[in-house]
């Protein structure tokens, strides 16, 4: 998380990189805290990471990444040791001051972009690793679904406890099959518009790689959909689709067949808002964020159980 403390180490990074001060721009609070560094009308990208293998994996990821002709960011600097000031970073050349986000109101651009997100998506899906698991810089490792899906579960029963869901929704949660995360693709892990940088009309580079894993592309997919059902119209989200079918076929029960997939995000989606603590979980529900979410996952408990029992 960002603090005050993070300021002071900003200015000394950009008068140790570029020779000057900065105009400080907090982009993100979450995971990792990213900058916008700006320099008069020239601005820079700063994140922070954790750990030197974090910075280490993300970069490795966007130079392969680039190697497919994949819009990424252009890495200027690289201090993934830590060493200027304790903690790891790289600064990346700004591809944009706007994601697609933003531009969801404009009805005739979010089209066209949302259907280029899907085309990327479909192509970063057809990079492959020789196994699956999570990625690291020099290795894959392999992963256990089984435990997450245990936490989701645990998560699931507290929203019950705290009478966010009702018994049988947590019961459906926990009793319906998860497709297999069996797969070797490139799998973003958080592919939504707030990742993909626009930049005069066009995706110009897809961010945050530090999730990334090598797996069954189709769960990273509906990660994705779930995204979208939750704020994006269904016309755009159509358009999506229309894009990723361009590069990649869909199975023809993907839509039931995944749906656990998309349940599963949006108890994840609680989870994160309430361990980021009590302001920031107030703030989600006064925002309707948590009443949107829940309703979500009503729509997807009906819809499953119409398909089963129709």
């Amino acid at each position: 998380m960002s603090t005050a403390d993070d300021y002071p180490l900003v200015q000394e990074i950009s008068t140790a990189c570029y020779g000057m001060q900065a105009r400080i721009e907090l982009i993100t609070r979450s995971n990792n805290p990213v900058y916008r560094l700006w320099f008069g009308d020239v601005s820079k990208v700063l994140k922070f990471a954790n750990a030197e293998q974090a910075v280490r994996k993300e970069l490795m990821l966007i130079d392969l990444l680039r190697k497919y002709d994949m819009p990424v960011p252009v890495i200027e600097h690289d201090n993934s040791d830590g060493a200027l000031v304790g903690k790891p970073f790289f600064i990346m050349e700004s591809a944009g001051d706007q994601t697609v986000m933003q531009h969801l109101k404009s009805a005739e651009l979010s089209r066209g972009l949302l259907r280029e997100m899907g085309i990327v998506l479909a192509k970063i899906h057809t990079i492959t690793f020789p196994t699956a698991g999570d990625i690291q810089h020099d290795r894959i490792v392999p992963r256990d679904p089984r435990l997450f899906l245990s936490e989701l579960y645990l998560a699931a029963d507290r929203f019950l406890e705290q009478g966010l869901l009702e018994p049988a929704e947590v019961s459906l949660f926990k009793s319906i099959e998860v497709p297999s995360t069996d797969g070797v693709s490139l799998c973003h892990s958080d592919f939504h518009t707030v990742q993909c940088v626009v930049n005069n009309g066009r995706i110009t580079a897809v961010v945050d790689w530090e999730s990334a894993w090598s797996g069954n592309p189709l769960i990273d997919l509906a990660i994705t959909h779930a995204y979208l059902d939750y704020y994006c119209p269904m016309e755009l989200t159509r358009c999506f689709f229309a894009g990723y079918s361009l590069i990649q076929s869909l199975p023809n029960d993907y839509d039931l067949r995944y749906l656990p997939v998309r349940m599963a995000h949006v108890v994840g989606l609680l989870r994160v808002w309430q361990r980021q603590g009590t302001e920031a979980w107030q703030s989600a529900v006064e925002r309707k964020k948590v009443d949107r979410a829940i309703a979500l996952y009503r729509a997807y408990c009906l819809k499953w159980n119409s398909a089963v029992h129709p």
